[in-house]
């Protein structure tokens, strides 16, 4: 995912997301910065953009994962 404004890409958190672990998922904020997670922690310090991420899975690399059959 990435953010442009004025042609320049912004830094972002996604608060929340859950994140698969071994053991199941977990929640955490993703922190973006220059288009690359810079950072998965808990109760982090947002970015000045927020992105709610409750109930949303983040999968790195995962684009438009659904798929349309006729």
């Amino acid at each position: 995912m990435s953010i442009y404004r004025n042609g320049k890409s912004v830094s972002f958190t996604i608060q929340n997301a859950l994140i698969p672990v071994d053991s199941g998922y977990e929640t955490a904020d993703v922190q973006v910065v220059n288009n690359c997670i810079s950072a998965i922690a808990q109760n982090s310090t947002a970015a000045k953009i927020v992105i709610k991420g409750k109930n949303k899975l983040r999968q790195p690399g995962l684009i438009n994962a659904h798929t349309d059959y006729s």
